[in-house]
């Protein structure tokens, strides 16, 4: 390099021009984001004051709904006040004291209260000089976000409280609170410390990351916008050596599986089997065999009859059994129709599990946030089939996330994975699908592991075939009471609160039926606000 060569001069550069939100005359405003409300900090004020009338003392806090009985705060405030003492002679210290902790306690492993953080705040403090104190101070306070654990730094959970009786009996709360200490002096002598505590909530905000599509019908859209939607895959089983086949359900639902507290869930459930299997789940143990004997033998007569001709009116007659079954199939949800074991059941709903430990004792307990409302689908409206373009994405659980939920599995999340097939074997969806009336069906599992076809060209006489149906619902479930959740899932150590959709099916009579009860249940988040596009 030649050491003659010299730099190029520099100049300063010009300085930021100035910015504003209104075009130029030779501009044109394209979008322009909105104010959010949940931005919008409420203006009332929260007081509370000290029952001692010669030494009171008074809090005030900003930013508060207004006649609310507790103060709330997001995640990252910053608590915003003022002191006033109406004695302020001989004071020698203010402080303010934010403290969080968590209480949990079950009947097996005793109680255990685990501090979060603890931080004070001195507001003011005599100097020196002797400095009067003033009447009135004004604070701000930082909220933590975190508190310290032996495996690092944890988000702060939200308030929160559940108290379950009986056995085994569950209680957990964590809970916030706010302090302001007074310590003054007597000719040297310190006078006992004045202290006015006060509970305050927290409950940092989340939001969903998109908007729920609910008022475009289920059919249309799982065509138009398949990834729209995630499929949880079930098998309701039969008991071995009955002689009927498993029915495969499926449960669509909004593909991001967040959801607010306050968002109305539209869901669409599927069950897909041969029509002896659908009779047996509609009809008690007593009359299930002959319900197969019979509808079976009569369809396949039918079709014995008709071999030869088209096979559009044999699809038909097999349609109309369905679209009866449809018809009444609609669900009951209430209690008593729960308990009926006479009746069927087909039943969504949200669920809550809390889970405690307490000195290696671990105990949990379940609460439903809210039922679904199944209306089943008109007849003819939905073909027996999956749609194999449904959005599953590929989700694995951490290792230091375990399922807690014994009672039942939660749902794995795999994509469609192609197989090679045989020779002459069409494959036209990921599950069911009938290709030529009743002459000819092609079955196959989520993950494509199995195929089982009659050809479509030879007629089978086998007594024992039936058709494949589809029994089709939609329908919506929300949180029954959001403005007493208030807060989503979390985990805080030994308190972890997790959610869950749930399908459950229950055939009548449950010991005396060749199906088995299902209750499949798929893991959710819940955020406290809904998608908001302020966007205008």
């Amino acid at each position: 390099m030649d050491k003659s060569a010299r730099l190029p001069s520099y100049f300063p550069s010009q300085p930021t021009p100035s910015y504003t939100h209104q075009p130029r005359p030779d501009e044109e405003r394209l979008a322009i984001t909105g104010e959010n409300e949940r931005a919008r900090l409420p203006r009332g004020t929260f007081r509370v004051s000290s029952k001692n009338s010669r030494n009171a003392v008074t809090l005030e806090l900003d930013n508060q709904e207004e006649n609310a009985s507790i103060p709330c705060f997001d995640k990252d405030a910053v608590i915003r006040g003022r002191i006033q003492l109406h004695n302020w002679e001989r004071v020698q210290r203010v402080v303010v004291e934010l403290e969080g902790q968590l209480k949990i306690s079950i009947a097996e492993g005793g109680n255990k209260t685990r501090p979060l953080f603890r931080i004070a705040h001195v507001i003011w403090e005599r100097d020196e000089a002797d400095t009067q104190c003033p009447q009135t101070h004004e604070f701000l306070c930082p909220l933590p976000n975190s508190y310290s654990t032996s495996s690092g730094m944890r988000p702060l959970p939200p308030s929160f409280q559940v108290i379950f009786p009986g056995v085994p009996g569950l209680f957990a709360n964590t809970f916030y609170t706010i302090s302001v200490h007074v310590s003054r002096v007597w000719k040297i002598i310190p006078k006992p410390i004045l202290t006015l505590s006060t509970p305050m909530k927290y409950y940092p905000r989340t939001t969903a990351p998109r908007v729920i599509k609910n008022t475009v019908p289920f059919f249309s859209l799982i065509k138009t916008a398949p990834e729209e939607y995630y499929q949880v895959v079930a098998t309701m089983r039969s008991r071995p050596g009955s002689g009927f086949a498993s029915i495969h359900c499926l449960l669509f639902v909004p593909s991001t599986c967040t959801y607010a507290l306050n968002d109305e869930i539209p869901f669409h459930v599927q069950l897909t089997a041969p029509l002896s299997s659908l009779l047996s789940f509609a009809q008690s143990s007593s009359c299930s065999g002959h319900a197969r004997s019979s509808t079976t033998t009569r369809l396949l007569s039918e079709r014995r009859t008709t071999e030869h001709m088209d096979a559009r009116p044999l699809v038909r007659s097999s349609s109309s059994t369905s679209a009866s079954m449809r018809s009444s199939f609609a669900t009951g949800i209430s209690r008593a129709g729960r308990n009926n074991m006479t009746k069927y059941s087909v039943r969504v709903f949200l669920l809550r599990q809390i889970i405690v430990e307490v000195r290696g004792q671990r105990a949990w307990r379940t609460s439903v946030l809210g039922e679904g409302k199944l209306t089943p689908s008109p007849p003819g409206h939905s073909p027996p089939c999956t749609y194999p373009y449904a959005y599953t994405p590929q989700r694995q659980r951490s290792q230091n996330q375990p399922e807690f939920f014994s009672p039942s599995s939660s749902s794995s999340s795999l994509r469609p994975t192609p197989t090679p097939q045989p020779a002459g074997v069409r494959r036209l969806s990921t599950v069911y699908s009938r290709f030529s009336g009743l002459g000819g069906y092609v079955f196959g599992s989520n993950t494509g592991s199995k195929n089982i076809t009659v050809p479509a060209s030879e007629p089978q006489e086998d007594p024992g075939s039936d058709p494949i149906e589809s029994l089709d619902w939609d329908g919506t479930v929300r949180v029954n009471n959001p403005t007493e959740i208030q807060t989503g899932g979390f985990a805080a150590g030994c308190l972890v609160v997790k959610d869950f959709i749930v399908l459950e099916l229950q055939p009548p009579d449950p010991s005396k039926n060749p199906l088995i009860a299902l209750q499949h249940t798929h893991p959710i988040k819940l955020v406290t606000d809904a998608y908001e596009d302020t966007w205008t």
